[in-house]
């Protein structure tokens, strides 16, 4: 029954009138670790980032002996909170509580400060004291003598909170903007040598910088406060049950309505951690014990040890699924595989293996990540740089990023094997180095960083990534060898320059993807995803053998049905290529024999129809032959030209409608695997552009 004219009149207008969502950049940060000299003033209680206990007399040494949970059996000293700056917010009255067998000695150690108000209540046995900081202090160490066996559950709260208060209003207004934080620092999981469960750091420890740093309980509630996502690092060496434990606080203490990202470790590419050579070690023993890394009989270290980092992934992803529980897979769980962003093989071993061992990827990780860094590079081993020098030097890294094939390398293997945007679970400018520390200082507090660093962000999502997780969030000091990583030099900073990039990422509309060839227009073969750094000086490509293959990253703003042809030289009467998209099968194109090799005669093939959907696609072009073949171009179009009369018209539209009312597939235009209303806008948008 054909459709009545006024009736497609109205599906047209409607069409017309409805507008696609316009998405927003997903912005995470890593947290900064949790130290005294910090100043990102995470927690209301002090005590909470404090160091070991150590002498009365010297606290700083961290020499005192101590129970299971690190409380000093004897008397005792303990630093803090150091190293801050003049006028850095530490003053104000602290409330000190903890509990003791008498009423001891309460002392400050090389800090500025009063201490009274002293008493010890005989019923619960805990003391308490007040401490008066002056505005220009700058660190607090206290001494406990005369205890009488020492003393547990330290508690020193900062002026204006309230006792059972866990953060500082400013750090929970810092990290608002976030959608997710990465917990790799707060759970020291570099160089971590924890395996079991029971030597993860619990609340009742006297510091929460030792075994899995800050309890996973704490973290917890900080996402829950601010309503983001989780992203936690395993411990390299952790176990199964230490897994499955883990899934299962975070299963039954985070929101339902947030995620969790699984990560295994942090880096284990990474050679100056220590879980790097330890990975590596474990790979080449298990390779030769029989271990499926090794299941195409490969030797070479750094595959076996990149393999062994994507089995551990797909592990504890399985783990916190098998924990959530069905359909968890995706929605609250997100198990990601991170790898070394500048060496994409790593990406490609680690997905082959995945898909010949496991299973499909997709049913095993949501994401693949890399870290876009930009940095100085050779620039800073000069020790005369200008703050404007090191600007110009980082935007020149991150400008450079864009000429390489990362991301490229990251979107292509995303696409293909129907995963998440790739994510990036760190990035920014990295100043890393003990030379040009004042220039560099001096270029994070630069107004000019503002539009570097948002521009970075940007740029990713432009080239189809998706959450950008920023190191780190935070306070610290910039003038230091070891980076100005941190957002601001003081918390109570709000409006320092890389804050603000933050916040214009954040606020503006996400970014048309440009990352990918269009189809819309001829493609140069030679711009194929792997291709050389050199391809521009080289000729077309060639396929040699049976089964070789190039892969093309794709753009597609107009999804549906398009028809691929090909430029290419065959020097075989059977030559042909397969055609795939996505990881499916899309027919087979076949090229007629050109003349013997290296005739330069290039003809184009016959047109094969391939269903591209929109975004980033890759297409695979697989060599049938067992001769060479030569590639010179690939031209894609897009027609809506339904009643193929050779023209896009009026009758088209009815044509298309036909075909809609009876649910063909060749009016799935928009390729979401079905026929309904959202085809309906998708046709006309292309039906209007005379095209795709």
């Amino acid at each position: 029954m054909k459709l009545p004219s006024r009736c497609i009149a109205g599906v047209l207008l409607q069409a017309m009138a409805s507008v696609a969502a316009t998405g927003q950049p997903s912005l995470g940060a890593n947290l900064g670790g949790v130290s005294d000299w910090s100043r990102t003033h995470e927690f209301a209680d002090v005590a909470r980032h404090a160091r070991r206990f150590g002498s009365p007399s010297a606290p700083w040494d961290e020499n005192a002996v101590v129970d299971a949970r690190g409380w000093p059996v004897g008397d005792a000293g303990v630093v803090l909170v150091c190293c801050q700056e003049p006028a850095s917010g530490l003053g104000g009255t602290y409330r000190i509580t903890f509990e003791c067998a008498t009423t001891p000695t309460i002392s400050l150690v090389a800090s500025s400060g009063t201490i009274s108000n002293v008493r010890r209540d005989a019923a619960t046995g805990r003391v308490s004291a007040d401490l008066v900081v002056p505005d220009s202090g700058e660190q607090i160490m206290l001494a406990f003598r005369n205890t009488q066996g020492g003393i547990r559950g330290l508690s020193v709260i900062r002026p204006g909170a309230v006792a059972g208060q866990r953060f500082t209003s400013a750090f929970l207004s810092h990290n608002d903007r976030f959608a997710t934080l990465r917990f790799m620092d707060w759970n020291l999981v570099n160089n971590s040598t924890v395996t079991s469960w029971s030597q993860r750091t619990t609340l009742d420890h006297a510091s929460w910088r030792d075994g899995t740093g800050v309890p996973y309980e704490v973290c917890i509630d900080l996402c829950n406060a601010l309503g983001t996502d989780m992203w936690v690092c395993i411990p390299a060496r952790a176990d199964d049950d230490f897994v499955r434990q883990l899934a299962r606080l975070i299963r039954d203490r985070l929101d339902p309505s947030l995620r969790v990202h699984v990560e295994y470790s942090n880096e284990v590419w990474n050679w100056q951690f220590e879980q790097a050579s330890w990975n590596h070690d474990l790979a080449l023993r298990e390779a030769a014990a029989g271990d499926a890394i090794a299941y195409d009989g490969a030797t070479d270290a750094n595959v076996l040890r990149w393999r062994r980092i994507a089995r551990e992934a797909v592990r504890v992803g399985r783990l916190f699924v098998q924990e959530f529980g069905a359909g968890s897979m995706g929605t609250r769980v997100r198990p990601v595989l991170a790898g070394q962003i500048a060496w994409s093989r790593q990406f490609i071993e680690s997905m082959r293996y995945v898909e010949a061992v496991h299973g499909r990827p997709r049913d095993l990780l949501f994401a693949l990540a890399g870290a876009p860094y930009y940095n100085l590079g050779d620039l800073d081993a000069r020790t005369d740089l200008t703050a404007v020098q090191v600007l110009d030097g980082l935007a020149a890294s991150e400008e450079a990023i864009a000429q390489t094939t990362q991301y490229e390398t990251l979107a292509a293997l995303t696409a293909w094997h129907g995963l998440a945007p790739f994510m990036a679970y760190e990035g920014g400018p990295d100043t890393f180095g003990g030379n040009n520390m004042l220039a560099k200082a001096q270029a994070h507090r630069d107004a000019r960083i503002r539009p570097l660093v948002s521009r970075a962000i940007r740029r990713w999502f432009s080239s189809g990534g998706g959450l950008y997780n920023h190191y780190a969030s935070g306070a610290d000091d910039w003038e230091t060898p070891f980076g100005a990583w941190s957002l601001a030099e003081r918390i109570q900073d709000v409006a320092s320059p890389k804050i603000l990039a933050m916040d214009d990422a954040a606020r503006q509309p996400f970014p048309d993807v440009t990352l990918g060839a269009s189809t819309m227009a001829e493609i140069d073969a030679r711009l194929h995803v792997e291709r050389p750094d050199d391809w521009a000086s080289r000729p077309g490509p060639g396929l040699a053998a049976t089964g070789d293959w190039f892969e093309y990253l794709l753009r597609v703003d107009r999804p549906g049905r398009h028809e691929l042809r090909v430029r290419a030289a065959a020097y075989d009467a059977g030559a042909g290529l397969a055609v795939e998209v996505n990881g499916q099968p899309q027919g087979t194109l076949s090229l007629p024999p050109t003349g013997p090799w290296g005739n330069g005669n290039f003809v184009w093939s016959h047109d094969l129809p391939v269903i591209l959907p929109a975004g980033q696609s890759v297409l695979r072009l697989r060599h049938l032959a067992d001769w060479r073949t030569d590639i010179r171009a690939l031209y894609l179009t897009c027609p809506a030209d339904f009643n193929d009369d050779g023209g896009v018209d009026g009758g088209d539209v009815q044509v298309f409608f036909l075909a809609w009312q009876e649910g063909d597939e060749r009016a799935d235009v928009n390729a979401d695997g079905g026929v309904d209303g959202g085809d309906l806008e998708a046709f006309f948008v292309r039906w209007q552009a005379g095209g795709c």
